[in-house]
């Protein structure tokens, strides 16, 4: 995979991964942490084949000639003012070097550091070794995997890639479903149960409990789109979104949340989405709902929901508990894996529910397969071209075609089909997620339980319809390590050698403003967003909050994530509202502070008015019969809670009117 890299860059990329994490000599260091550098773990080497997972060629490129520029004289003198090779300074000189790049007001060199600060960071704490491990986390007080994966076979064999390809003509159907997450999930199982013939397109793998193996770095790159690294096109927003088979419902946190009523209301009346404020709507919801056992028996509040909630309990702040689709998690402590694949099969993703339900009623699967472009012919759906592993092509030829490849994936779906509606890609929502660090005198241990239980809606409607939730993330070594700061190798390792006492709370905002989704000329998306100044006021004042919280839940320390972090000491003698104060001068400018996004929403809306939307208020495509939007890509707006239930509804809906259709 890195085979074709050039010697001299992959030396360079390693001496700087040694200055971001390099060895350090301590005298108490019995499980060779502080003296363990990245070379050995063979972390350049990991980081390489990470950018090689990268989608978007260019990006692949771009990230090779910043590292060649570190061992550049010439380059070094404009950028450092220092006419000298990075492979010639000394390791602390080159800690500068690195500081300068993080901390400077040229945007490009900012978003150069995090690309590879990320990426080290993650494989050196979340690699393993040949042992299944990784020596760290003894230090850490990881327990890591907590079972091996069960022998169990898969629910679901997909067709052989050779069957596809020899053939001597196109695999016929009624339907192709492009993506097998929330939305596809739904509607193929609607579909088949209805008698229709259903194929289902996953552009991932198709792995169920028996691959789970609960190792951070494994699975991430098996079950995440671009193996964990997917960010917006100036990295300044890390983007989390699933590419296998059950989507995003494989690797979410089962958060099961039905859309506000205000919501479903505005959705009817601004755009036109007929039944969604009452009771037809309501059967749809439910019948999701009681598909996937969501209910609040399996919302276990483990240390850090209870931090969270302990906190907003002191400041008088509304909480309630997530309802969750998991059946048979008890208390069982391997919930805080599932974001890597649920091994039990308890959480009820479309990996367990709706995709064997359609499998039992023949429909049939393809994985990894990407699809490249959509068949129309005389106006119509008439079937997809595929581009398989190795870059072997298939075709499929159906009456109708769902585009459920989520909203980064279907409106680049439709734009290399040449559909031209100017609104595909537009209107792009992420709730983008900022995180606040507190540090207790208990353990935490966020890697335990059930993943997030607890939710503060307090500020959800700051008095428009927008505003904030409050929610706890899991966190594992190595999405801990992204999240904290670089202000030196130093410090980052003592920030994760304080993991197990660490509560992480973050704000997701309700954003109003929106981005769009293009492609370039190889068709693979570009996401460009970054929030409004009137989201980034919701933001701010999410972390102000968070911090509010912490403090009053008992934290000693809070921090905040930005590149010099912001923090505050119960010891100190600190007061809490100097610091919120300080937040709110702090710099948030695109990788300056840690963001992300687990939603993304909104890129192929539905509503009446053709000018304003891609589909019609029942998921068909504006002039196209036969296309159907069946993701959350089809959301007129931000849902501002959790979106997996509000698509799911959607997607029982839309699967009603395609049935009708055929």
């Amino acid at each position: 995979m890195t085979s074709s890299i050039r010697p001299d860059h992959l030396h360079t990329l390693t001496l700087i991964c040694d200055a971001l994490i390099p060895s350090i000599a301590v005298d108490d260091d019995p499980h060779g942490y502080w003296r363990r550098a990245a070379s050995d773990l063979n972390v350049a080497q990991a980081v390489a084949e990470a950018i090689a997972l990268l989608p978007v060629e260019q990006d692949r490129r771009s990230l090779w000639q910043l590292i060649g520029l570190f061992d550049s004289r010439a380059a070094n003198l404009l950028l450092c003012g220092k006419p000298v090779k990075f492979s010639a300074l000394a390791a602390s000189e080159r800690e500068t070097v690195l500081r300068d790049w993080q901390n400077s007001r040229l945007p490009l060199k900012r978003q150069g550091f995090q690309a590879i600060k990320r990426l080290a960071a993650f494989a050196y704490f979340a690699g393993t070794t040949s042992t299944g491990l990784n020596p760290n986390w003894l230090a850490l007080h990881y327990p890591g995997p907590a079972h091996p994966p069960p022998s169990k076979p898969p629910a679901i064999v997909p067709l052989d890639h050779a069957s596809l390809t020899s053939r001597p003509s196109p695999l016929d159907c009624d339907v192709v479903v492009i993506g097998s997450g929330a939305g596809g999930g739904v509607i193929a199982a609607e579909l088949a149960q209805a008698g229709k013939d259903v194929i289902v397109v996953e552009q991932g793998g198709g792995y169920s409990e028996a691959d789970f193996s609960q190792r951070e770095g494994e699975m991430v790159r098996k079950l995440y789109a671009s193996g964990g690294s997917l960010v917006t096109k100036d990295s300044a927003i890390l983007l989390l979104a699933g590419n296998c088979l059950g989507g995003g419902t494989t690797i979410n946190w089962a958060g099961s949340l039905r859309p506000p009523q205000a919501l479903r209301e505005q959705w009817e009346r601004e755009y036109g989405l007929e039944g969604v404020a009452g009771a037809a709507f309501d059967v749809s919801l439910d019948a999701v709902c009681e598909r996937l056992s969501v209910g609040t028996g399996e919302s276990l509040i483990n240390a850090q929901n209870e931090a969270l909630r302990r906190g907003c309990a002191a400041l008088g702040y509304h909480t309630f508990v997530i309802p969750r689709n998991a059946r048979g998690c008890g208390a069982c402590d391997e919930c805080g894996y599932c974001t890597f694949g649920c091994q039990r099969g308890a959480k009820q993703s479309t990996l367990v529910t709706y995709l064997p339900d359609a499998y039992q009623r023949g429909a049939r699967f393809i994985v990894n397969a990407e699809a490249r472009t959509i068949l129309i012919k005389n106006g119509r759906a008439a079937g997809v071209e595929l581009t398989l592993t190795g870059g072997a092509h298939a075709v499929l030829r159906a009456r109708a075609v769902v585009v459920a490849a989520g909203s980064i994936g279907s409106p680049a779906l439709l734009l290399r089909s040449g559909l031209t509606n100017p609104n595909i890609g537009r209107h792009l929502r992420l709730h983008p997620t900022a995180l606040m660090a507190g540090l207790y005198d208990e353990p935490i241990e966020a890697w335990r339980g059930a993943p997030m239980t607890v939710a503060c809606d307090q500020f959800a409607d700051m008095g428009d319809g927008y505003g904030f939730t409050l929610e706890v993330p899991p966190m594992h070594t190595g999405y801990a390590a992204v999240a904290f700061p670089w202000t030196g190798g130093r410090a980052l390792k003592q920030d994760l050698l304080r993991i197990a006492q660490t509560a992480m709370i973050f704000a997701l905002v309700k954003d109003r403003d929106g981005g769009r989704i293009t492609i370039n000329r190889a068709g693979q998306p570009i996401v460009d967003y970054w929030p409004s100044a009137y989201d980034r006021a919701h933001l701010i004042r999410g972390l102000q909050e968070a911090a509010r919280i912490h403090a009053a839940g008992g934290a000693r320390e809070v921090r905040s994530l930005h590149n010099t972090p912001v923090r505050w000491s119960r010891q100190a003698g600190d007061s809490i509202e100097s610091y919120i104060e300080r937040l709110a001068s702090a710099p948030y400018q695109p990788n300056t502070f840690l963001l992300g996004s687990a939603h993304q929403m909104g890129t192929c809306r539905m509503g009446r008015d053709p000018r304003a939307s891609v589909a019609d208020p029942f998921g068909q495509a504006h002039g196209v019969q036969g296309l159907w939007i069946g993701d959350g890509s089809a959301f007129p707006t931000a849902s501002g809670v959790n979106p997996m239930i509000t698509i799911m509804g959607l997607a029982h809906r839309t699967a009603r009117y395609i049935r009708e259709s055929l």
